[in-house]
């Protein structure tokens, strides 16, 4: 049960990881597409 329970703990963790990842890649994009 304990290893179920750290297994979503990490799964939402890496979820807001990547969400914060694209986030900040989508608002940096823009600016190198228009310095590019």
């Amino acid at each position: 049960r304990p290893q179920s329970g750290n297994f979503w703990l990490m799964l939402i963790r890496s979820f807001r990881s990547i969400l914060r990842w694209r986030f900040r890649l989508f608002q940096v994009g823009p600016v190198l597409d228009i310095r590019d």
